[in-house]
């Protein structure tokens, strides 16, 4: 059925609204892709040349004009006004048809320079469809923090970070030519179904491999957008393929230079240098610490996060000290332990730790300095077989409230005039003072 003028009339008086907005068109892009199997990049095509609307079959066209209605709430693109119900519900189950590549995978031209580790060259072309078909993919574990946006239902949409800038920087570059091949990583997951043949210079990548882009995510995107506007232009890459577990993934990115550096404390979280990180990294996974940890410098009030990985990590290596590697898996069983019952005893309060933030100290992020120290003190004197049940009375017996003349008080009181360092050591300090277990 042809599409009637009227209603792409509208969507192109609608579209500089969108442009203004590069988050928005990201978004949208990204629903049609995950949703109807559109081309990746395909929608900033289509905004950039408006003819090429004329051309879009019925249901494809609804669903982008659904798409950008869904993510804008521009009334004006409502598919309502222009289309009846049973038209848009059989338009929405629409799924763009095309011959994708699929795994098994193999690239060809490939250096070996070490057991886990090959080098090769990749055209745009061969970059764009492999990200095109979803083979090469973002891992939220081994990339820079997710950006995090709650949703009314209550659940919380996580995507990569994009600076659309830097995108739009090396875009423009690519599509004059003066972008000079640089290089990428992928690595293919080491996880148990991950399997690789490597034999005369090709390396192929089986089926059940995953295929994870580890470094150059803003290259591609900007590869993504040049191929799906020109699908013949000609340019290349650097590859460097590995084949890592998570944890070596995460080291391999925290040591990597970057265009875009990514939050220092989860550099911290993902190179794994300290017996301390180690430890976090486990408390992570208990259900009242999960996504509380933040794996960046602050905390979130939108994500009731209670602490930083940077807190509990620079806190526990310096108050346990940890020797080696059987120590620290006592005391990584010890603290799991430990905050299983604290943040179970305490839940009340770290539920609605911003409101109690108002009148007390006690569920400030800085304070898992004092928490550690207090874990630290019930580990020397009772070990592994601690009661835990006095940890409440020996809290009890100091003064968190705000605005009181208190040596508590007067450290916290200098947030924002005194460096956070110096803030923690005098936490530290406090806390092994007047912790005292009887």
């Amino acid at each position: 059925m042809k599409i009637e003028n009227n209603v792409i009339d509208v969507f192109v008086e609608i579209l500089p609204q969108i442009a203004q907005d590069a988050g928005i068109q990201s978004r949208i892009n990204n629903r049609m892709v995950e949703k109807h199997n559109f081309e990746m990049g395909e929608v900033y095509a289509l905004f950039r040349n408006v003819s090429l609307l004329n051309g879009l079959e019925e249901d494809k066209f609804i669903c982008l004009l659904n798409g950008c209605y869904e993510e804008t709430k521009i009334k004006e693109i409502n598919p309502t006004r222009f289309f009846d119900k049973e038209e848009i519900e059989a338009a929405l189950s629409y799924q763009e048809d095309r011959n994708e590549i699929e795994l098994p995978y193999t690239f060809q031209g490939v250096l070996k320079g070490g057991e886990n580790s090959f080098i090769t060259i990749l055209s745009y072309k061969q970059i764009y469809e492999l990200h095109n078909a979803k083979l090469l993919t973002y891992n939220f574990d081994s990339q820079r923090i997710a950006k995090k946006r709650p949703l009314k239902n209550g659940e919380v949409l996580i995507e990569p970070k994009v600076y659309h800038k830097s995108v739009s920087q090396i875009y423009e570059l690519m599509k004059k030519k003066k972008y000079h091949p640089s290089t990428i990583i992928f690595n293919i997951l080491a996880d148990g179904e991950s399997e690789i043949v490597y034999e005369d210079g090709n390396l192929t990548v089986l089926e059940g491999s995953q295929i994870n882009l580890i470094d150059g995510y803003h290259r591609v995107l900007a590869i993504s957008k040049l191929l799906s506007e020109q699908p013949n232009f000609e340019g290349y890459m650097n590859v460097d393929i590995k084949h890592l577990d998570i944890i070596d993934a995460q080291e391999l990115l925290a040591t990597t230079n970057t265009t875009n550096p990514f939050d220092k404390t989860q550099r911290m979280r993902y190179a794994n240098a300290t017996f301390g990180s180690a430890i976090v990294k486990e408390l992570e996974k208990l259900p009242e610490f999960e996504n509380k940890i933040s794996p960046k410098g602050s905390v979130s009030k939108v994500f009731g996060e209670y602490t930083t990985f940077s807190v509990m990590t620079e806190s526990i290596d310096t108050i346990f000290d940890i020797q080696n590697s059987k120590e620290k898996y006592e005391i990584s069983r010890f603290l799991k332990s430990f905050y299983s019952y604290f943040l179970s005893y305490y839940e009340n309060e770290f539920k609605n730790r911003f409101s109690e933030l108002e009148s007390s100290w006690f569920t400030h992020h800085n304070m898992f300095v004092v928490f550690n120290v207090l874990a630290k003190k019930l580990y020397d004197k009772y070990g592994q077989d601690c009661p835990l049940d006095v940890m409440p009375s020996v809290l009890e017996k100091i003064d968190f409230r705000k605005n009181v003349n208190s040596d508590l008080n007067s450290i916290l009181v200098t947030q924002g005039k005194t460096n956070t360092p110096k803030i923690r050591r005098e936490l530290m300090n406090f806390a092994m003072k007047n912790l005292n277990l009887e």
